[in-house]
């Protein structure tokens, strides 16, 4: 919109202004354009004539204006595809995001659900009321389940990946 507003502004300065009659390469014309009429008017060839006589008329003009138009609502389309684009992917994300909560909140139950059915195994178990086992990385199994009773959230994360390992997830 501002390069049709500059070319509006410089083609009316060009032909309708008057130039200075004191100094500068057009004191003696009427109009500036006519600088160009009387360049046209010297060329002997008719091929260069008829392509300046081209190019300084209205046709031209409006040729020149119409591809500009063009390719500014091109341009515009474009953009516009390109935030329709994003906005989907945008909420393709937020999808998948909820997706992924979503799976993860299963995990984690599922994972607390077998944590609670081992506890209550071991609890039930007389070697840990009469002495302490050990696992296989040497932990203690009753003082384990001690300290989950303490500190439920510390202990409730390591043993919800040791089951995850060795159930395979």
């Amino acid at each position: 919109m501002a390069l049709l507003w500059a070319i509006a502004l410089v083609g009316y300065a060009t032909a309708q202004l008057l130039p200075s009659n004191s100094c500068g390469p057009f004191r003696s014309k009427v109009t500036m354009i006519q600088v160009i009429t009387d360049l046209t008017d010297s060329i002997e060839n008719c091929n260069a004539k008829l392509a300046l006589s081209f190019v300084q008329s209205t046709a031209f003009f409006v040729f020149i204006i119409a591809i500009l138009l063009v390719v500014i609502y091109a341009l515009s389309v474009r953009i516009q595809v390109y935030k329709a684009r994003f906005e989907l992917i945008k909420d393709q994300l937020v999808l998948e995001v909820g997706d992924i909560t979503h799976i993860v909140g299963k995990m984690s139950s599922e994972l607390e659900k077998r944590l609670e059915q081992r506890q209550q195994a071991l609890m039930t178990q007389p070697s840990c009321r009469k002495r302490s086992t050990r696992d296989k990385e040497g932990i203690d199994v009753c003082d384990s389940l001690n300290m989950k009773q303490q500190s439920h959230s510390i202990n409730k994360h390591s043993n919800m990946l040791q089951i995850a390992e060795t159930d395979g997830f």
